[in-house]
């Protein structure tokens, strides 16, 4: 789901841990070609690409970057249906430490599916424990302490 010209979400904080100083925001531009919202980050210190994606259940990453985040993706998985209908192999797993602009959120719930997309949705399982803004094409996600 892409975001309309003017949204404003205010989400629960569950689980939120924020540094101590006082937060500031981050604040990114919709990309011009897609009009949609691609957030630098990190998984576990690692840098992560995040494309924010309202319409996605979980945190999602691709499995062939577990192994530099120092995860071990379990032999268990579950199917997951995807918007065309399409059913994909997901692996649960609790992300240790999850870092986007001054907001760390630790043990958060995430999938890890075998994608060709080099992108991690920055789905509701993030999304419900930070402050979205969106306006005038830009997003502002700040963490709440």
């Amino acid at each position: 789901m892409i975001f309309p010209k003017y949204v404003s979400l205010f989400l629960p904080l569950a689980l939120l841990a924020c540094s101590p100083a006082p937060t500031k925001s981050l604040v990114v531009s919709a990309d011009p070609h897609l009009g949609v919202y691609f957030v630098d980050g990190s998984v576990n210190n690692k840098p992560v690409t995040f494309l924010v994606d309202t319409g996605a259940t979980m945190l999602n990453l691709p499995i062939s970057s577990a192994k530099s985040m120092g995860i071990t993706i379990p032999k268990s998985y579950q199917l997951a249906t995807l918007s065309d209908g399409s059913a994909i192999q997901t692996y649960s797993v609790d992300i240790k430490k999850l870092k986007v602009g001054d907001c760390t959120l630790d043990n958060v719930p995430a999938t890890f599916t075998d994608t060709s997309s080099p992108y991690a949705l920055f789905g509701e399982s993030v999304i419900k424990k930070v402050s979205l803004v969106v306006a005038n094409e830009q997003m502002k996600i700040s963490c709440k302490g």
